[in-house]
């Protein structure tokens, strides 16, 4: 009985195929732990500075305004209106200082009114011209001109899974990127070049990662 030998090619093909398998799992993975550590580091932030070192500035702007406020109608002895004002600035003062101050309210007001709409990198040639648009209330944790991949999104899965699959198929209908595949906790987007993109969701965190991978 004579056994036929498969072809060197063939053989060196589907080795690299595995290899290129196992690459991007091993990829995957990794940026997945450094996900995780993210997540826990929004976890266990705490509820004290929002983040922004201006927020002393401005904190310190509304206290000094508001002895101002009262110091003037002190001196005045002009109580009716300086009750008046207390009313209306008493309030906001208080409002603003959770905003500067409390992680967790500073990230619900900016979902809705300063929320990110679109994840770009002007840092990255190949990034210039692909812009993946974001779900709705997604706030950026990170510094914008650094193409921070950090985000917090108010999105469960199911909306964030829906989301992407419909997005991620307009773009690929648009030749904007290659092709995409679900994987665990989010999504794998390959380019034209080779080069990848992860779009991962950690639902229990509200944390979000969108991580590009040049091609080697």
């Amino acid at each position: 009985m004579t056994t036929q030998r498969q072809p060197a090619k063939k053989i060196g093909c589907h080795r690299c195929a595995i290899g290129q398998a196992y690459a991007t799992q091993r990829r995957v993975v990794n940026a997945q732990h450094c996900f995780l550590l993210f997540s826990s580091i929004i976890t266990k932030g705490g509820d004290y500075m929002a983040g922004n070192i201006l927020y002393f500035f401005y904190s310190g702007l509304l206290l000094v305004a508001l002895i101002v406020i009262i110091v003037v109608f002190g001196i005045k002895k002009d109580l009716g209106p300086m009750k008046k004002i207390l009313l209306v600035t008493t309030p906001l003062v208080v409002l603003c200082g959770f905003y500067f101050w409390n992680v967790e309210f500073n990230n619900y007001v900016k979902s809705y009114f300063f929320s990110n709409k679109v994840y770009e990198s002007d840092y990255t040639a190949e990034l210039t011209h692909i812009s993946i648009p974001l779900p709705n209330r997604t706030v950026l944790k990170g510094k914008e001109d650094a193409s921070s991949p950090f985000y917090l999104t108010y999105a469960n899965e199911k909306t964030f899974t829906d989301f992407y699959e419909e997005e991620l198929k307009k773009m690929k209908n648009r030749e904007v990127i290659k092709t995409f595949h679900t994987v665990e906790q989010g999504f794998m987007i390959e380019l034209k070049s080779g080069s990848t993109i992860d779009i991962f969701l950690n639902e229990g965190n509200r944390s979000m990662l969108i991580d590009y991978n040049p091609k080697k």
